[in-house]
């Protein structure tokens, strides 16, 4: 147990992601002044160095090779263009790089983000993708697209797949091919090929050279991030590098020069000695909380059938609930019957998002709590606005007069969320396990069927159920 809880949180602290209301900049900011420039993934400098020393010198050192090779310093940029799908202008001097897996569904957010970027800028940003599957479904789909690009349909197809998020049933993916306007026959064809296979191998040693550990991960002009990164924050990065963009044009460069000297001066390979620090840090901090029940609102098992609690801590202004809502729904469907039951906690952080936690705390009195949940999600309150929508559900009242009250519930799940160190949404106990971010249902389904296992030998032994039993397992992944 302990060390698969150990796993879980060393990648929620690379990849996890979400909501979140600060912490530390995750991978991309510049190492200490003190920091030991070695050590694995270093290409082009194994000394110790200040940080703006170190990039100097990485691209003198490179443009001296290439010097020394007769070659364009442009061929040894640590992440090139060549031999994969560009989207956008070939000559833009903004280049993305994009590592991804058509079955994860936070590369599909960060596709779509990526995609809409270049579209807003078609003469100005390109975007580069990289294969990275983490599955065998995932290459067989990797493959696909790979022969999809040599049709010239790589986009297409890849859209398609993403639109059907990843493709559960890999029957259907001829019918993908098709609808991308492929010749099916040659695409069947080609997909099995040597030279597919080797396209894919290529693009697993890039991602093993540039420290890509997990998906999605991409680069803007060589500065590196991790997970569905909020839009605002790409838009800013956009922003800071299309400056930097105009001061290098003034002095005479044009397009891809601009772009691969960029990438020279941001890219830096991970500085594991600080993800180290990370975990250890983590392992030292709350791993495992047992979050009380009460009367809150639930889904699926009921209280003495359930062996398995999820606590989802909340935000109705946040769109990462929405899809881990969407999540749960699934998860409860599948597991019901063998026990879990999912419990919403209040943790409003956007603006106004108090307001409609508490008015949902008025909707569960009547018990429409998952009511009003999914027709906020569905943006019924644009249409209808909070009292509207509450008296569609049947309740009636003083709105104002009532809502003061249902705050001090929202409050308090608030103050204990954060006693028990969540820092943003959605934030999810699984018996007591507490992780952060979007999970899809096949990366959730397998703790959960382990708990379940775990919470019916525990019932057996000890013979309790409900409040007593969610306890039980609760300390016992605590220990």
């Amino acid at each position: 147990m302990g060390d698969r809880r150990f796993w879980i949180v060393w990648i929620i602290a690379i990849f996890g992601v979400g909501c979140a209301t600060g912490g530390e900049e995750s991978q991309k900011g510049a190492p200490a002044h003190n920091d030991c420039v070695s050590g694995e993934g270093q290409r082009f400098l194994t000394y110790c160095a200040s940080p703006e020393a170190a990039r100097l010198a990485r691209r003198q050192h490179t443009i001296g090779r290439a010097a020394d090779e007769e070659v364009g310093a442009q061929d040894m940029v640590p992440l090139p263009v060549e031999a994969a799908p560009v989207f956008g202008s070939s000559d833009a001097a903004l280049t993305i790089h994009l590592f991804s897996d058509f079955r994860c569904s936070g590369c599909r957010e960060v596709f779509e983000l990526l995609t809409a970027e270049v579209e807003k800028n078609p003469d100005d940003v390109r975007l580069v993708f990289r294969h990275t599957p983490t599955d065998d479904a995932g290459e067989v789909l990797a493959r696909g697209a790979i022969a999809a690009a040599e049709q010239g349909k790589f986009w297409e197809f890849a859209r398609e797949l993403y639109e059907q998020g990843g493709l559960d049933d890999l029957a259907e993916l001829p019918a993908v091919a098709a609808s991308s306007g492929l010749d099916v026959e040659t695409w069947q064809r080609d997909r099995e090929r040597e030279r597919i296979g080797a396209t894919l191998a290529r693009d697993g040693r890039l991602a093993d050279e540039v420290d890509v550990v997990g998906v999605p991960t991409f680069f803007i002009n060589g500065q590196r991030m991790v997970g569905a990164v909020p839009v605002d924050e790409v838009e800013e990065f956009v922003r800071q590098e299309r400056a930097e963009i105009e001061s290098m044009a003034a002095a005479g460069l044009v397009g891809t020069e601009i772009s691969w000297r960029r990438i020279l001066q941001n890219y830096r390979p991970v500085n594991w000695e600080a993800v180290e620090e990370r975990e250890e840090e983590l392992e030292q901090s709350l791993r495992v909380a047992y979050v009380p029940v009460g009367d809150a609102p639930r889904m699926g098992a009921s209280r003495e059938e359930s062996s398995v609690t999820v606590v989802v801590f909340a935000d109705f202004e946040c769109p990462y609930c929405e899809e881990s809502a969407q999540v749960w729904r699934e998860l409860v469907a599948l597991y019901e019957s063998a026990g879990l039951r999912v419990v919403f906690k209040h943790f409003p952080i956007q603006q106004g998002a108090e307001r409609v936690a508490a008015a949902s705390v008025l909707a569960h009195g009547i018990g429409e709590f998952w009511s009003f949940h999914d027709a906020v999600f569905e943006g019924a309150l644009e249409d209808d606005g909070i009292q509207q929508l509450l008296e569609n559900l049947g309740w009636s009242g003083d709105l104002e007069e009532e809502l003061a009250g249902a705050k001090a519930v929202v409050q308090a799940d608030r103050e204990f969320g954060r006693g028990v160190g969540v820092d943003g949404t959605p934030t999810i106990f699984i018996n007591g396990i507490h992780l952060m971010g979007v999970w899809s249902v096949e990366e959730l389904a397998p703790l959960i069927e382990d708990q379940m296992e775990l919470g019916e030998t525990l019932r057996e032994l000890t013979g309790n159920g409900g409040e007593e039993l969610y306890r039980d397992l609760v300390e016992i992944n605590g220990d």
